[in-house]
């Protein structure tokens, strides 16, 4: 099955198009990489095809920051088919994966599908799985559609400089979300391949390792002024002894800048200091990916593995 519910093709081909007539440094659909069907059953099928469909729709797609901005411009694509199956499909994904109220509204919702297209409220025979299954799979193709209509509608319109730039900051905000998971699983595979005999890694050491390559740059600066001092400081006649000196002020207030910079992320969860070093780098994270923009005539991609990791590897001189 090459559909959106059971494979990665349909996010490629958007994500494609996307490169070829918006900026090839954009993106829509960020990773996705759907569950195998393990389940040749009609409901293993189902439940499959509904965790795929949100993970295509919302979880790892910045349409929801992208969106608000893109209602703005005159395009011509049908966003309301989007938006309701967005909907829809966290509905369903609510009542099937969590404890969710017979009185709620997703729980109507999902009623009112399951009505709509087995004409019961539960679904309860292989048939009724296997019709849910089609038609989720027709509104994961509307969706396609949707989404190639939109990015054809992105490339025609007068104001693309614009909106691209708009996508610029989407994207940014996709990664700001929640957790901040895709910049924090970007630190944690340069930490592996920095330590590559690494078997089990602990996010405590992750922080700490993180704390020690941002200030080594600071302490470096500060120990290189310093040994010179101790090696030629007696020899060195009174103007030399005065720039050194200001160099090794220098570099002492700029590590102790950064330490009270620090420490102002410090969160009063942390169960250890450690941490403020791990929040201030995500934390001033965003400020950093729109400067890496700011040379986007050498930027390849804005996915994680590109953009992410290259900041990643400079802040943390690897």
């Amino acid at each position: 099955m090459d559909d959106i519910l059971f494979s990665s093709e349909a996010g490629n081909k958007i994500n494609k198009e996307v490169r070829k007539k918006v900026a090839g440094h954009l993106f829509l659909i960020c990773n996705y990489n759907p569950e195998t069907l393990k389940s040749v059953n009609p409901d293993g099928r189902f439940y499959v095809a509904v965790l795929n469909f949100y993970k295509f729709l919302i979880d790892g797609n910045i349409y929801s920051k992208l969106s608000p901005e893109l209602r703005s411009y005159n395009l011509s694509y049908k966003y309301r088919t989007i938006s309701h199956n967005k909907g829809l499909i966290s509905d369903i994904r609510a009542v099937i994966a969590h404890t969710v109220s017979t009185y709620s509204e997703s729980y109507d919702r999902y009623c009112n599908w399951l009505m709509s297209i087995i004409h019961k409220k539960e679904l309860e025979t292989e048939d009724d799985y296997d019709k849910a299954v089609d038609d989720l799979r027709k509104r994961a193709d509307n969706t396609e559609t949707e989404f190639l209509s939109m990015v054809d509608a992105v490339s025609r319109s007068i104001d693309k400089a614009d909106i691209i730039e708009a996508w610029e900051n989407a994207i940014i905000s996709f990664y700001c979300k929640g957790d901040m998971r895709y910049i924090r699983e970007q630190i944690m595979r340069a930490y592996v391949a920095y330590h590559p005999n690494t078997k089990i890694v602990i996010w405590y050491d992750v922080a700490v390792w993180t704390g020690e390559r941002l200030k080594s740059s600071y302490d470096e600066e500060l120990k290189k002024w310093t040994d010179v001092k101790i090696l030629y400081y007696s020899s060195m006649d009174s103007s030399r002894k005065k720039l050194l000196d200001s160099k090794i002020k220098k570099a002492s207030q700029a590590l102790n800048k950064f330490e009270d910079e620090v420490t102002r992320h410090k969160r009063d969860t942390d169960t250890s200091d450690d941490y403020r070093y791990m929040n201030y780098f995500t934390d001033t994270f965003v400020d950093r990916m729109h400067e890496y923009l700011q040379k986007k005539e050498q930027i390849e991609s804005m996915q994680p593995e590109d953009m992410i990791q290259d900041i990643v590897y400079e802040d943390l001189r690897l």
